[in-house]
């Protein structure tokens, strides 16, 4: 989320510093709150954060996730026998703790990255972002059968199948229909 006065937006270095700081102290506070999960769940978090240049956007769907997922590991693991769940309907239901650990601590992450600043376009990410769309458009073009509007097409080459197999051509010649 980004302030609405860019005057009250703070300095790169008080950025990186709060960057950094929640770094450190993420990781650890997750394990106090949610146990080696939490420390596990925090560290991957904090390093893809930083690695893949996600925006927090990504974790608040990570989180959503693993709560979707919840019912189904629960489920997965065998429902209850009785009426009222015992003491040790956790401790067999292991995956389903865990996956709820995973997300309170994914959704954490998200909520004091946007709340300290820190959920803007790094210079990583739109990279990533045209490097994707290179490969999108190399696709589609590979996959595009050459028409005679195609600039690029040789001459006489017209991406028209006549029927014959020995003609080379695109793999998709005579199965799209011509207009």
């Amino acid at each position: 989320m980004r302030p609405l006065n860019e005057s009250a937006r703070p300095g790169t270095r008080q950025l990186i510093r709060r960057a950094l700081v929640l770094s450190v102290v993420f990781p650890v506070a997750s394990w106090f709150f949610a146990s080696w999960i939490g420390l596990v769940v925090g560290i991957v978090a904090v390093s893809s954060w930083w690695v893949l240049n996600r925006p927090v956007r990504a974790y608040w769907a990570a989180a959503a996730a693993c709560v979707v997922a919840t019912p189904i590991a629960t489920w997965a693991q065998g429902l209850p026998q009785r009426s009222v769940a015992g003491a040790d309907f956790v401790t067999r239901h292991w995956l389903a703790n865990d996956l709820v650990l995973a997300a309170l601590v994914l959704a954490g992450l998200a909520a004091v990255a946007e709340l300290l600043g820190l959920d803007f376009e790094r210079a990583g990410s739109s990279r990533s972002f045209r490097l994707a769309e290179r490969i999108r458009e190399r696709t589609r073009r590979r996959f595009q059968p050459d028409g005679p509007d195609d600039p690029e097409a040789a001459p006489g080459e017209t991406g028209e199948y006549d029927g014959t197999d020995d003609e080379p051509g695109s793999q998709l010649d005579g199965l799209l229909p011509t207009t």
